[in-house]
């Protein structure tokens, strides 16, 4: 026997007083619905709908909806036309079928997943990873039961916000994982999952806490180039590679890892940034050429890595490999510039970003430029390094009341 399939709406509103649109398949008498994902006013809907009109043109968003349910009867006719071509499938069967094969979730950790593996397809390596940790702590905020898209409202982003301090992040770290929750909503509403948008949800803002970064100062620099360390030994190749950082414009732990002597052409150091895939040129000055000198030998090859720290297998991983174990070389070097620290006898936390914290930080102090930084550091917009340099700023440096009074 043929099937047949209609739209209506549910017979109870939910609490925004909207009714759920159902696909109703019948067959052999006897009928199940599927939930459409798409809820209307009661006066929004019209029952006698055909090919698309099911949504009165008085709901705001009717002409996607309709879309969406025109999409949705015709995908599930294929299914039950396949279905009924060797059997005789009940309508339970088929809609149970059509919800396996086709996959169209609406839930938080389903769609996050699927998202971030799209970013893993695109190559946007890192993007992928963090948000892969940022759904680990949203699987466990949920209790590892899923939540539908659909149902995202202001008070999920306050609650998860409240469940990032109980794990003990700090406030900018919650602020960046509220971003990326809100990066997948949006996308839901992208890709037609989410169809009424929660603007309430959209527009939540978590309060970022202002951040004084440590950096070197000029001095300090000084201490570190005048350190006598054993040559070749690993804290001796761990102050190459900080120092060479710092004299070409605060150059990225990834970038410096995968450097190759290919890079260094004419007087240049030539490259894509990793993390922006923007081409960088930088002028050699001698305190750079010097450390490249260091590493120079006479057989030495355009593919060949500059600093030892990535053996020649690394082209033969996959890209996450690749960047995995850039972060695991990354937090190595880390460790050693503690101890490189300890020797220097500063109290200051020194890891390897902090060679672009100083180089912003001094380059401002001497250029009062800050459009020659943001070139130097390639930021995209101006303010970018404003703020950059303004986290940086140390109040204790310039007596600025003092100037003004006495």
């Amino acid at each position: 026997m043929s099937h047949t399939l209609n739209f209506e709406i549910s017979s109870k509103p939910s609490k925004d007083s909207r009714y759920s649109v159902l696909l109703r398949l019948t067959k052999d008498r006897k009928s199940t619905r599927l939930k459409t994902g798409v809820s209307v006013g009661k006066n929004s809907f019209n029952s006698k709908g055909r090919h698309g009109k099911w949504v009165k043109n008085n709901e705001i968003y009717h002409v996607r909806l309709n879309e969406k349910l025109l999409k949705m009867y015709n995908e599930v006719s294929v299914v039950a036309d396949k279905l009924s071509i060797n059997a005789n499938p009940t309508a339970k069967y088929i809609i149970e079928h059509f919800k396996r094969k086709e996959n169209h979730s609406s839930n938080w950790l389903e769609f996050f997943e699927k998202l971030e593996n799209r970013y893993f397809e695109l190559n946007k390596i890192r993007y992928a990873i963090r948000m892969k940790v940022v759904r680990r702590k949203l699987a466990s905020f949920f209790n590892e039961v899923d939540r539908d898209l659909r149902e995202a409202d202001e008070n999920l982003l306050k609650d998860f916000e409240a469940y990032l301090y109980k794990l003990g992040n700090q406030a900018n770290t919650a602020a960046a994982n509220v971003s990326i929750l809100k990066r997948v909503y949006k996308q839901a509403i992208d890709d037609g999952v989410v169809d009424r948008p929660n603007l309430r949800f959209m527009g939540y803002q978590v309060k970022t806490e202002s951040v004084e970064r440590d950096k070197l100062t000029r001095e300090e620099i000084t201490v570190l180039e005048k350190l006598t360390l054993p040559e070749g030994s690993i804290l001796w190749h761990t102050k190459n590679y900080f120092l060479f950082s710092f004299y070409l414009a605060g150059i990225r732990f990834a970038d410096v890892v995968q450097m190759r002597w290919k890079n260094v052409t004419e007087g240049y150091l030539r490259y894509i940034m990793d993390k922006t895939k923007k081409v960088q040129s930088l002028k050699l000055h001698k305190e750079a050429k010097m450390i490249l000198d260091f590493y120079a030998h006479p057989d030495k090859k355009r593919e060949d890595f500059i600093f030892p720290i990535l053996k020649s297998n690394y082209d033969t991983l996959s890209a996450l490999e690749q960047a995995n174990l850039i972060s695991s070389k990354n937090a190595i070097v880390n460790r050693n510039l503690k101890l490189l620290a300890a020797k220097m006898e500063i109290s200051k936390k020194l890891t390897f970003h902090v060679a672009r914290h100083s180089f912003a930080y001094i380059a401002f102090k001497v250029t009062k430029d800050s459009l020659a930084v943001q070139r130097a550091l390639q930021h995209s917009e101006l303010k970018e390094t404003q703020e950059y340099i303004t986290s940086l700023a140390n109040d204790s440096e310039r007596d600025i009341l003092g100037e003004i009074f006495n």
